[in-house]
């Protein structure tokens, strides 16, 4: 594939990302769309070498970067081996605003940003 022919595949993924995504929201009421941030545990520092392993772990960041919508990750807990769990909160385009709110509403609601791992 050249790179005009990736650019183009891109492009057009791109915007079924945000048609779909825009899409789920519309459909339940939704301001925010609540994900994982990744669908794992964190992983221990030098635990996983292998690049494709890691960039697997990004899969549920990827529509919010590639559809340019607003998403920020915060604590949620503790997963397999007291390793840290994040929650990632999507908001439509342009609505930071409804986002930085709904990360603070959890936060207050939740203790899980002061909280450390115990490594």
């Amino acid at each position: 594939m050249t790179d005009v022919g990736l650019q183009h595949a891109v492009g057009q993924n791109r915007q079924l990302i945000i048609e779909e995504t825009v899409q789920v929201g519309e459909q339940r009421g939704a301001q925010l769309i609540a994900t994982p941030t990744t669908p794992t545990v964190a992983f221990a520092k030098g635990a996983v070498s292998d690049p494709y392993e890691m960039y697997l772990n990004d899969v549920y960041t990827i529509p919010a970067n590639i559809a340019g919508l607003p998403a920020i990750s915060q604590p949620a807990g503790f997963g397999q081996g007291g390793m840290p769990v994040g929650l990632q909160l999507m908001a439509n385009s342009w609505d930071e605003a409804t986002l930085f709110r709904g990360a603070y509403a959890y936060q207050q609601a939740t203790d899980w940003h002061t909280q450390r791992p115990s490594l």
